[in-house]
């Protein structure tokens, strides 16, 4: 019997030594994390992301190299959560395809760029440790993209390390790659972390107290004060699909960092949510940089360095202009430089005082065309002898100013990119005449002018036409591709050169980017003077899931904006007969094809970039949706 029972014990303490070898430990000297979340359709990869973001700003683990993947879903229904990308993704981040990247909008491009990261650090001796906050599919692509590029089946074997908390991903991933991903890379199985008690930290909870203390004023942690409060907004604006609970009653649930808990190896210091709060929220000591506070202080090395300008929380109406000013000091020597970041990504060095980023001060904007959304400075100042120092600030830019009513972009007539028409007026061949201090004149009957408007946020706009005309019967449209936004009748003011505001029947549906707007005149000779337009931010875009038409229930189509490949769900009687048209901004038609089955990935790769119309008819219905081509 005691024989019996010391087989036993040696037996366990083999499992268990045999367990704890077969562990790998991540090496923030050399191993890459790649953080997979779906978005699809739980908001908890929203508070996952934000958590995780706080994390790699704590000097735990300041410096390490990671990358970050949103829509790495498998098969599962419901709506990708658009509202975190890229504003909230780029904020806890950095830069979009360079720290990380959206397989929603672009799956191969986001393998591929994946595939890099991962390659070179392998290549190097590295591991890569990937946070399957997500299901399968995108790791098992990512992987043969590996295999592919002569990396060997051991080596993924040995040095992906797959880990994965979630029974439910596991559902939702294709059954034959998530096989393979479980059979050709390290994959371990952990506790859920929608559990406490299990193992698990348990990263969940109905209280309200944590996004409390998290957005407040008071937090010293300004990093995760902005990460918190921005992650809530969008969870707060965004209809979802399916309403995660915990959210949905005003708490927490970032059940995926579990993952991190573990990859980090993180142990007591965050075994539960209150632990987590305490060191990576509202907990400052342990931060990588100075948040809350405007200024830092070296110690014993001299240096100081703080920013005067913008103020803490400034706010700015989007498209904004700020203006960086960083005071800098070394009581023991020379400073050597003062680098500046933005979201985490570095943006240029001075080697002079005064630090003041193009230099001529309030009316020398350092960052111009911001867009809405929450932005973090950095300034970090490096002494002769190698000692660093940083200060961080953030500032907020809206859509909206309560002295305007919203963004304005003024476009003056004169700029137009191109001209023509219908009508020769003997000033000028086809279209308008152009006039630098007037801006456009002559215009006639059917003469057009386009002007080429870079609109820093999405959204509707209102317009606003300084015109002038001594006749009666003149119109004005705006056109956008092939959607008209309303013929405006123009009021006689007596006078070709007094010009008066005239707001357009209708609000304009723009996206971010550059828009091609055409102004075009009605069907009377000698129509109207411009001297310029304005266009007024006044909502949000009209979500592409909005029908034009609402014969035909239930067409989904996303991405929008896309790229390669147009997603569309479509659900039909049976048998019912339809077909499927693409029509350009001009009305040409660009695809037509018979539409067959509830769900299609058309490629798009060959269509120029601009707005296009998806149509599905059967014999007696239609609907009708708007898509972008990026």
């Amino acid at each position: 019997m005691k024989n019996n029972l010391f087989t036993i014990i040696l037996l366990t303490l083999l499992m268990t030594l045999s367990e704890a070898y077969s562990r790998q430990y991540f090496d923030k000297s050399k191993d890459l994390l790649l953080a997979h979340f779906d978005l699809k359709p739980d908001e908890d990869d929203v508070h996952s992301a934000a958590a995780l973001a706080c994390m790699l700003k704590h000097s735990d683990l300041s410096g390490i190299n990671y990358f970050c993947v949103a829509g790495a879903y498998g098969i599962q229904t419901g709506t990708f959560i658009t509202a975190a990308v890229p504003g909230l993704y780029n904020t806890l981040f950095g830069a979009e395809n360079t720290q990380w990247t959206n397989a929603h909008s672009n799956w191969g491009a986001s393998v591929t760029r994946a595939r890099d990261k991962a390659k070179a650090v392998l290549n190097a001796g590295g591991k890569v440790f990937i946070q399957e906050a997500g299901e399968s599919n995108f790791t098992y692509d990512l992987c043969q993209a590996l295999i592919n590029s002569g990396v060997t089946t051991a080596t993924i074997k040995s040095k992906v390390i797959v880990v994965q908390h979630s029974q439910w991903n596991e559902d939702q991933s294709t059954a034959t790659k998530l096989t393979w991903v479980k059979n050709n890379t390290d994959y371990n199985k952990i506790a859920d972390g929608n559990n406490i008690g299990n193992g698990s930290p348990g990263y969940v909870s109905n209280s309200t107290q944590w996004l409390t203390t998290a957005k407040a004023s008071g937090n010293p942690n300004a990093n995760a004060r902005t990460f918190w409060t921005q992650a809530d907004n969008v969870c707060d604006g965004w209809t979802a699909s399916w309403d995660n609970p915990y959210i949905a009653a005003g708490g927490v649930d970032f059940s995926d960092c579990v993952e991190n808990w573990w990859i980090f190896d993180v142990g007591t210091n965050a075994d539960d949510l209150t632990k987590f709060w305490a060191r990576y929220v509202t907990n400052n000591s342990g931060s990588s940089s100075s948040s809350s506070s405007s200024s830092s202080s070296g110690g014993g090395s001299g240096l100081s360095v703080s920013f005067a300008n913008p103020s803490n929380d400034q706010n700015f109406s989007a498209p904004a202009s700020v203006y960086v000013k960083v005071n800098a000091s070394d009581a023991n020597g020379t400073i050597s430089n003062v680098k500046l970041y933005l979201n985490n990504v570095f943006l240029r060095q001075e080697n002079v005082t005064p630090y003041e980023w193009n230099g001529s001060g309030q009316n020398d904007p350092s960052l111009v065309n911001m867009a809405a959304g929450t932005y973090t400075l950095q300034a970090t100042a490096t002494d002769n002898s190698g000692n660093t120092l940083s200060a961080t600030r953030s500032f907020i830019v809206s859509n909206s100013s309560s002295s305007s009513g919203g963004s304005t972009i003024t476009v003056q007539a004169e700029s137009l990119i191109a001209t023509g028409g219908t009508y020769n007026d003997g000033h000028v061949p086809l279209g308008v005449a152009i006039n630098a201090t007037v801006g456009i004149n002559w215009v006639n009957g059917g003469d057009w002018a386009d002007y080429g408007v870079n609109i820093p946020v999405s959204g509707s706009y209102r317009i606003v036409y300084y015109i002038s005309t001594p006749l009666s019967g003149s119109t004005i449209e705006c056109k956008i591709g092939n959607t008209s936004y309303g013929v405006t009748s123009v009021p006689n003011n007596g006078s070709w050169e007094s010009y008066t505001a005239l707001t357009a029947t209708q609000t304009a549906n723009l996206t971010a980017g550059t828009n091609t707007v055409r102004l075009v005149g009605g069907a009377n000779t000698w129509q109207w003077n411009l001297d310029k337009f304005t266009l007024t931010y006044a909502g949000a875009l009209h979500q592409s899931k909005e029908l034009l038409s609402t014969e035909i229930s239930g067409l989904e189509i996303y991405p929008n904006p896309a790229n390669d490949v147009l997603n569309i769900h479509l659900e039909l009687a049976l048998n019912e007969d339809a077909r499927m048209l693409i029509y350009n901004e001009v009305g040409n038609i660009s695809m037509d094809e018979e539409w067959s089955g509830t769900f299609r990935q058309v490629p798009i790769q060959d269509l120029v970039p601009g707005m296009y119309i998806l149509q599905v008819a059967t014999k007696t219905k239609m609907v009708t949706k708007r898509f972008f081509k990026q």
